[in-house]
């Protein structure tokens, strides 16, 4: 179906051995009479099974029944380097002369092969990427992708309309590589497709690794999430500043676009306790309102004062959230004991 017409010379062909010693039947013959009594139509293999199909016919001639239709797919490949299991030495690069390549330390370079993608070279099965946190539909819907073309630019399918819109005419004869990248992608589009509570449902016990489910409001965060996040194996990393505030160097306090220097960070923190301090219901909303109604009597930007407060309670240049919503979920006690700390190394 994909490789068209293949004509192979018999004489190039090894007679075919079909009982073993032992009196049982190979597997050559054992397949074809299984295929044959099964009814099978269709056989869809790796192309590396090509050159068996010529002694597969002859013996589906030779007991007068008609060969299945071959449609033998490409491999799907991965770039990267290569170690050899058994020896345990890495494929190294060579140049146009086939001298080593070597790195600005003299040391030799480990080529970027392409090669098949295989289970014994520590690459993921379907079952590890589901366990890495990859939706099941976005891997289907990535997978079919690798080797097989839609009619158009459409990208995202579900499987029923797969089922309605796959055709063989679509299969490539080129390998296809397979890009964790771009899964990537596709895993994030397919997470911001979920319902709200489908996502709390599935990010719920990747962010029970990093954080106490009954100390912290997962819906809430969440919401922050959903739109943040590409494989759900990344939250336990995106959150744990907020079960324990990282080591971080007061530089993170300085901020061009923000109009945030050291010295202002200390004025914007020590205007901060008091305010805090104030607030009687600690909600975010509250926590805006009381926050953004002082800033202007301080004489600061808004910048100037939210971006040094941010860093001071999560100890982080990246967040899922604002400095509010950062406040809001350590709680008043955790926020005023890391502002503290945070104003005390200043």
């Amino acid at each position: 179906m994909i490789y068209g017409h293949v004509e192979v010379d018999c004489d190039t062909l090894d007679d075919n051995v079909l009982i073993k010693a032992d009196g049982l039947p190979t597997y050559n013959f054992a397949n074809v009479i299984d295929d044959h009594l099964m009814g099978i139509t269709h056989v869809m293999r790796g192309n590396e099974y090509l050159s068996s199909a010529p002694k597969y016919n002859l013996l589906y001639e030779a007991l007068g029944w008609t060969p299945p239709t071959y449609v033998h797919l490409t491999p799907v490949m991965v770039e990267g380097t290569y170690r050899n299991k058994k020896t345990g030495v890495y494929q190294m690069a060579v140049d146009e002369d086939g001298n080593p390549v070597l790195d600005e330390n003299g040391q030799p370079v480990k080529a970027i092969v392409k090669r098949k993608m295989s289970k014994s070279q520590g690459d993921p099965s379907f079952e590890d990427l589901l366990a890495e946190g990859y939706l099941v539909e976005a891997v289907i819907n990535y997978l079919v992708l690798l080797g097989w073309s839609p009619r158009g630019e459409r990208e995202f399918f579900t499987l029923k309309e797969l089922e309605e819109v796959f055709d063989l005419e679509g299969l490539s004869k080129s390998p296809s590589v397979f890009d964790i990248q771009k899964l990537n992608w596709f895993n994030a589009e397919y997470i911001r497709k979920l319902s709200p509570e489908k996502f709390l449902e599935l990010a719920t016990p990747w962010l029970s690794r990093a954080l106490d489910p009954e100390k912290f409001d997962f819906k809430r965060l969440c919401e922050l999430l959903q739109g943040r996040t590409e494989v759900l194996n990344q939250l336990p990393g995106m959150v744990a500043f907020l079960a324990e505030q990282p080591e971080f160097s007061t530089d993170l306090y300085i901020n061009k676009k923000q109009k945030s220097t050291l010295e202002s960070a200390k004025a914007a923190l020590t205007a901060a306790v008091p305010i805090l301090e104030g607030i009687g219901d600690w909600t975010e909303a509250e926590l805006h309102d009381r926050v953004m109604e002082a800033i202007p009597g301080l004489g600061m930007k808004n910048g100037q004062f939210l971006w040094p407060l941010r860093i001071a309670i999560s100890g982080q240049m990246s967040t899922p959230g604002g400095a509010f919503e950062i406040a809001y979920l350590l709680g008043r006690e955790e926020t005023m004991r890391r502002l503290k700390a945070a104003l005390e190394t200043l």
